[in-house]
């Protein structure tokens, strides 16, 4: 399995492991951010803590699968 592949599958797995609410405050703040990754993943570290933040890769795939499906939900 290459790397690419597994990486997608893992942003797949952590998609899955956020709560509605979760997934609506990533939405919210990367548009507040001026559609910045890097600056969502900084403005969230307070409101998620160090094991629950999403990484920067996470909050791209994430975005990416809504603005193609145009749905929250997997």
């Amino acid at each position: 399995m290459t790397y690419q592949k597994f990486s997608f599958l893992f942003d797949i797995y952590e998609m899955g492991r956020c709560t509605l609410e979760q997934n609506w405050e990533i939405l919210k703040t990367y548009f507040q951010s001026g559609e910045s990754s890097i600056q969502t993943v900084r403005n969230l570290r307070g409101k998620f803590g160090r094991k629950e933040m999403p990484s920067t890769q996470f909050v791209d795939q994430f975005v990416k699968r809504i603005r193609q499906t145009g749905s929250f939900i997997g």
